[in-house]
């Protein structure tokens, strides 16, 4: 009697396995599809998007800085922070 029990939790156990093992070469399958899918749709959106950012911050007013004020303080010896 004790056999069949061990030989049931045995192929018990074999069946988990082989379910587990199933289950994650088809996430591994699914994921190595789509990855280079969502590698292409993420470099379109994103590169696209860096460069608007980039052309918007160069064009936005005051963007440029001005340091004539601080030219005036050198030339003159007036300065804010030290002698």
């Amino acid at each position: 009697m004790p056999r069949n029990g061990r030989r049931a939790r045995v192929e018990k156990d074999v069946s988990a396995v082989v379910a587990v093992t199933t289950i994650s070469t088809i996430v591994v399958i699914i994921v190595v599809a789509v990855m280079p899918m969502v590698v292409t749709m993420v470099t379109v959106t994103v590169t696209p998007a860096i460069v608007v950012v980039m052309v918007a911050m160069a064009m936005a007013p005051g963007s440029q800085q001005d340091n004539s004020n601080q030219r005036k303080a050198c030339k003159t010896g007036h300065h804010d922070i030290g002698p």
